[in-house]
């Protein structure tokens, strides 16, 4: 039964992390400016950050013979999809860091999951990492806008 409910907690942080806003952005481009290239480089490295936690913890579940279920994105992000990127981050910032919450509560759920909770650790720290890079790329971007 436990392995059911890691796997279930595992699956849960697949589609939390798999249809993250984060990969809606990368998916659905915002408007940007033309010199906000860097900006656009700095999102696309941390989607594709998040993409490999996404392949670590489908290749596990793949291992371990569950059905995945990769879930959809959330269709409130439809309503973003022509936003700015500016207008975006704090939204990016607050999802990030409600996946951070996500991954410590599985976490807790997988303790005697060496294999689970090991996976989770590292999907942790780079949460908490695109987490800093959002709010520095937010704060860049409010120091840009009032230049």
């Amino acid at each position: 039964m436990d392995n059911a409910i890691h796997n279930e907690a595992l699956n849960d942080i697949l589609i939390n992390t798999g249809k993250s806003l984060l990969q809606y952005v990368g998916e659905a481009w915002p408007w940007t400016s033309v010199s906000a290239l860097q900006e656009q480089r700095a999102i696309d490295e941390l989607v594709s950050q998040q993409q490999r936690h996404v392949a670590a913890i489908t290749e596990l579940l793949g291992k371990r013979a569950w059905t995945i279920d990769f879930g959809t994105y959330p269709t409130e992000y439809t309503d973003l999809h022509y936003a700015a990127l500016d207008f975006l981050l704090a939204q990016l910032i607050a999802s990030e860091s409600a996946l951070v919450d996500d991954v410590e509560r599985a976490k807790q759920k997988c303790s005697s999951d060496t294999e689970a909770v090991s996976s989770l650790d590292g999907l942790l720290i780079e949460q908490r990492e695109i987490t800093v890079q959002l709010r520095q790329l937010s704060v860049s971007a409010t120091g840009d806008a009032s230049s």
